[in-house]
């Protein structure tokens, strides 16, 4: 089997400037497709038959008033488990699915919050979530419904409580799987990057903001043999040398991890992105198809636009 792998395509945002597929490979999205729910569905169920996702940060920056677990339910309900194309999310209990003998788990993971940064070499939660919550539009946009049934906004500590829920139910399938005398090999999906090299190769990633892009969470990976390959996104303009490493680890396999994000066209993001970037999980390596269309031959005019432009300012 081999699967594509994107993310962060930003359809609202990058108004028409990604590229089309329209075919039948079965393809791995990792959140982030647009602020509008809508849309998005309608993005995937042109572009892809086969596959699945998992949403972003940017799911609640709509304008329908919804909270993000309506907004989730919406996703679940479009993108079922029993169809070609799945939305897995540990929160609204689909979180996994078996296709051609590869077991795929997935959510957006959100953040625990404990990431070192600069501004805070201890990776003190508290700070963390006060950095983020004055930064980050999820906290100004995003509403959920409490325990009490009262409308709020989303707050820091949602996403550590969203990111532990996560783990926690990683954790049962994962484990299940590994327990079972002839376990799958497995792929994780998520938006968060499970590593914090995704967030250290992006240009766009406030380096005093690491807890808004990234979980320091490689250890995690030790425990779980049957895990092959993590795919997330979130992190934006990583160039192309980096948007792929092994993670060894000691007496078992190695993983492989793969961040392919579009970003924000407007920025000069997607000039490392590549739309036929595929794991083969045969080998877990990471290949490239290539592609010809009219979007990447005017991506290679607009590198050479930006280099000029770099040149005039240095």
């Amino acid at each position: 089997m081999k699967f594509r792998v994107i993310g962060d395509m930003h359809i609202d945002i990058n108004s028409g400037r990604v590229p089309e597929f329209g075919d039948d490979v079965f393809t791995v999205v990792c959140g982030d497709t647009s602020g509008q729910p809508g849309e998005s569905v309608e993005w995937i169920r042109k572009n892809f038959r086969r596959g699945v996702c998992v949403s972003g940060n940017h799911l609640p920056y709509n304008d329908q008033g919804k909270t993000i677990g309506a907004l989730r339910r919406d996703l679940a309900s479009a993108f079922g488990p029993d169809s070609d194309f799945t939305y897995l999310d540990a929160l609204t209990g689909i979180v996994s699915k078996v296709v051609d003998g590869v077991l795929f788990v997935g959510s957006c993971l959100y953040s625990d919050m404990k990431i070192r940064s600069g501004v805070n070499p201890e990776g003190d939660r508290g700070l963390n979530m006060l950095i983020s919550g004055s930064r980050m539009n999820d906290f100004r946009f995003g509403l959920i419904e409490d325990f009490m049934g009262e409308i709020r906004k989303i707050r820091p500590d949602d996403y550590v409580e969203w990111n532990r829920a996560t783990l926690v139910e990683f954790d049962r399938v994962l484990g299940e799987n590994e327990r079972s005398g002839n376990p799958l090999p497995a792929v994780v999906v998520t938006h968060y990057p499970m590593s914090r090299r995704f967030a250290e190769n992006s240009l766009y990633v406030d380096r005093d903001n690491f807890p808004s892009y990234a979980n320091d969470m490689e250890e995690w990976f030790s425990g779980h043999p049957s895990v092959r390959c993590h795919c997330c996104g979130h992190c934006h303009d990583i160039p192309e040398k980096d948007r792929s490493f092994v993670l060894k680890r000691a007496e078992m396999p190695d993983v492989l991890m793969v961040n392919n994000s579009f970003g924000y066209f407007r920025d000069f993001h997607d000039l490392d992105f590549r739309p036929n970037l595929f794991v083969d999980t045969e080998t877990w390596t990471v290949s490239d198809a290539g592609d010809s269309s009219d979007y990447s031959k005017d991506k290679e005019r607009r590198r050479e636009d930006l280099k000029k432009m770099l040149s005039f300012f240095t």
